[in-house]
């Protein structure tokens, strides 16, 4: 998936599907979506007076370009109220958009967020926070499916568009930002869905290797390294399991001369608990794969900073 700013005029936007997001009881000139009210014959303000939308917090409304525009359908997504935004808020309600979008989804959309009226060292997180949430909702982790692989297409292109007014710098950040937070999240999720059978410490580490470059080294203890070091809890559990326990270390250098604070990040790595002294129950099992998800967070981030 690619994030870019696309700085078309609005009237010769190409796209098959627009989100754009609106917050409770602003009105079209307030969003920067004047031009976008006439691409759609006025439908957003009829559907407002109607009270077929009002802006709340996950409410959809659907609409159509109209013949004379180069747009296919159009998701208006309310965002609430502006005076109780936060980013989260935003990153869950364009997250609705992504799931309403999913199973007709093209490989590329158009995505609007209303930043202006904000606070400047909010918008670009605005911005970001609403493209994160619909790229991460529109991932699809498809490594093992086989079947109806044409309901889960894959989005390859977000293309983030300036509302009217709007400063382009602003939502320029935010897409360098998420191109950065998006691949490490998914990246972290896809370790988090890998079933143990292909997901064990050797190849957690292999996969580990992955990340390392000029910036960030790697170093990988194996069983007997561990037991050397006293790392006798680790060392105990990892005998429950054919598959040898491994550490896995990694390191970044930021390249500043100088001293520099030094920060550790810690995730729980074990692919697959069984639950110690008792075995899990049934509604357990299902889920002992995902005790890994701390060391998944810690290989997202070293992801996003690589």
């Amino acid at each position: 998936m690619e994030i870019q700013v696309n700085s078309v005029s609005l009237v010769e936007l190409n796209t098959k599907l627009l989100i754009a997001g609106m917050f409770e009881e602003d009105n079209v000139q307030d969003c920067g979506y004047t031009w976008l009210n006439d691409t759609v014959n006025d439908g957003i303000e009829l559907a407002m007076e109607r009270k077929d939308f009002s802006g709340k917090a996950n409410k959809s409304l659907f609409l159509y370009g109209n013949s004379s525009s180069q747009i296919g359908r159009v998701l208006i997504i309310g965002l609430g109220k502006r005076s109780e935004f936060n980013f989260e808020k935003i990153r869950r309600c364009y997250g609705v958009a992504g799931k309403l979008t999913r199973k007709s989804l093209p490989d590329e959309v158009a995505l609007m967020v209303p930043v202006s009226g904000f606070a400047a060292e909010d918008q670009t997180g605005i911005a970001r926070a609403a493209i994160e949430g619909f790229g991460l909702s529109s991932h699809d982790f498809n490594k093992y499916r086989t079947q109806n692989i044409e309901d889960h297409p894959d989005l390859k292109f977000i293309y983030v568009i300036p509302a009217e007014n709007e400063n382009p710098s602003v939502i320029e950040a935010a897409v360098n930002e998420a191109n950065s937070t998006i691949p490490g999240t998914c990246f972290a999720r896809d370790l988090g869905s890998m079933p143990p059978c292909e997901l064990y410490p050797e190849s957690f580490a292999d996969i580990a290797k992955t990340l390392e470059s000029d910036r960030v080294k790697i170093e990988i203890l194996d069983f007997d390294q561990i037991k050397e070091l006293g790392m006798g809890a680790l060392a105990a559990v990892g005998q429950g399991s054919i598959n040898p326990p491994v550490l896995i270390h990694l390191k970044y250098d930021p390249g500043i001369k100088g001293d520099t604070k030094k920060l550790a990040v810690v995730g729980k790595g074990l692919t697959y608990d069984a639950g110690g002294f008792d075995l899990k129950t049934a509604e357990g099992l299902r889920h002992m794969k995902i005790d890994m998800c701390g060391s998944a967070a810690v290989m997202g981030l070293f992801k996003v900073i690589e």
